[in-house]
């Protein structure tokens, strides 16, 4: 059974932060007393201990989901602005003069400037298979890296290389996806790394040096 530190805690998932350090100072106060107090000294000291991880554990994982999330959000702002770029004057001088880039295409490449991918995306899959030409799989490679789902954009933007190989523009968003994705498992791998360093609960709990023998140094 996977350890759920909010169910540990008697609170929900979706509380509020103040909630949860409302509930954790009850706690921690009680199973402090009863440290001094209580008969059951041990088993308070144990329960404090439990508590303190678990509590810690929500902080972290708050922490590493709002760091995902803002990191996710600069991600997608920087790819938007890098690969809408060389769009700039195609968007803005609209489907008349586009040099035969078609109405639908177009008007992807405006909702992807405008960072509104998804309905970029929406009228792309909308066109019959036969008009998914090398531009088609490149739109929605840009839409798709816009949304942050960088592996499916990788993916299409291969298939515009494929079929247009010579291209620049398509062999360059791909080789910008591919290297975002080697950022990004980098990244992980360091996190991962981090965690596996974190200090134990008893050095926390007591702010002293653990020896071999468990004893606080």
């Amino acid at each position: 059974m996977n350890y759920n530190p909010y169910e540990y805690m008697g609170v929900s998932a979706n509380a509020q932060d103040m909630e949860i350090k409302k509930v954790f100072r009850t706690l921690t106060d009680r199973y402090r007393k009863e440290m001094k107090e209580g008969p059951n000294r041990r088993l308070a000291e144990q329960k404090l201990i439990e508590t303190l991880h678990a509590y810690d554990t929500i902080k972290k994982m708050r922490a590493d989901a709002q760091a995902s999330s803002h990191r996710r959000a600069e991600s997608q702002r920087h790819i938007i602005e890098n690969f809408t770029s060389a769009y700039g004057k195609l968007v803005h001088r609209g489907a008349g003069n586009s040099e035969g880039m078609s109405p639908v295409f177009c008007s992807a490449s405006d909702y992807i400037n405008s960072g509104n991918c998804n309905d970029a995306l929406n009228i792309l899959n909308r066109m019959e298979s036969p008009f998914r030409n090398a531009e088609w799989y490149h739109l929605r490679a840009l839409a798709h890296s816009g949304l942050g789902n960088l592996s499916t954009a990788l993916e299409d933007s291969k298939t515009a290389c494929g079929l247009e190989p010579e291209n620049m523009k398509y062999r360059r968003l791909c080789q910008t996806l591919d290297e975002q994705i080697k950022i990004r498992l980098k990244r992980h791998d360091r996190q991962t790394a981090r965690q596996n360093q974190s200090p134990s609960i008893m050095s926390i709990l007591f702010g002293g040096r653990v020896s071999v023998a468990g004893k606080i140094a």
